[in-house]
């Protein structure tokens, strides 16, 4: 990924943005790291191309060595300065990676150890060569991060969430009612919050943001005035 320059505030460089599913987290991101023109990392999109990975070559997730061999063997790539295009093991991956089916399984291959272990190690790398940069995710604030300049967690009520996310459906052409994608995020919750391995909490030292009744734009300007104090 390349490089860009923090104009604003030489003080603030990393920026850790952490909330549950849904919480609108990716574009706040994105709209932040314009304003700062810093380079944008979504990590949930890194585990979605392992997922993607363990269903193409059918991994047994039981597999450690396994799992170890085929991440360090197909290296992630981020290829654009939003992050939204990766490639894992020289093949390009974008759309493929919002499918339902990676919904349903990126939270189960997200809580393995070794996957974490090695995906964390990626990211702070990607966060030392940078001069600016937010990152989104999980656990960002309280593992990848830990010494962040701000973090924030972002919350919102699980209805207007799963009502972002039939939206998102809507634009890949997989349709989704309201109760079943409710009852989706219920689940996907449960296991971010009580995986043993880096639980999605927010972080003693973070802000904690409720989207609820705020646009994307006025989220991403409130981040904007703390990175800027």
């Amino acid at each position: 990924m390349a490089t860009t320059q923090n104009t604003n505030n030489p003080k603030i460089l990393t920026v850790a943005i952490d909330g549950p599913v849904a919480s609108g987290k990716s574009t706040v991101g994105q709209l932040v790291a314009q304003n700062l023109n810093f380079q944008y990392l979504d990590t949930g999109i890194m585990y979605r191309a392992i997922t993607w990975l363990t269903c193409f070559a059918k991994i047994n997730l039981e597999q450690r060595d396994v799992l170890e061999n085929q991440i360090t063997n197909n290296p992630i790539s981020i290829l654009n300065r939003m992050g939204t295009q990766v490639s894992l093991g020289g093949k390009v991956l974008e759309s493929e990676l919002r499918s339902p089916l990676i919904d349903q399984l990126v939270s189960d291959v997200s809580k393995i150890d070794i996957v974490r272990e090695l995906l964390v190690k990626q990211q702070r790398c990607i966060a030392e060569n940078s001069t600016g940069i937010i990152m989104v995710g999980r656990d960002i604030g309280t593992v990848v991060l830990k010494n962040a300049d701000l973090k924030i967690y972002l919350d919102a009520s699980i209805t207007n969430r799963a009502q972002r996310r039939v939206i998102d459906r809507l634009k890949i052409g997989s349709p989704t009612t309201l109760p079943d994608m409710i009852e989706e995020i219920r689940k996907r919750d449960l296991i971010d919050t009580t995986r043993e391995n880096s639980p999605l909490i927010a972080a003693k030292d973070a802000i904690i943001i409720d989207t609820d009744g705020l646009d994307q734009n006025e989220v991403a300007e409130i981040i904007t005035q703390h990175a800027k104090k």
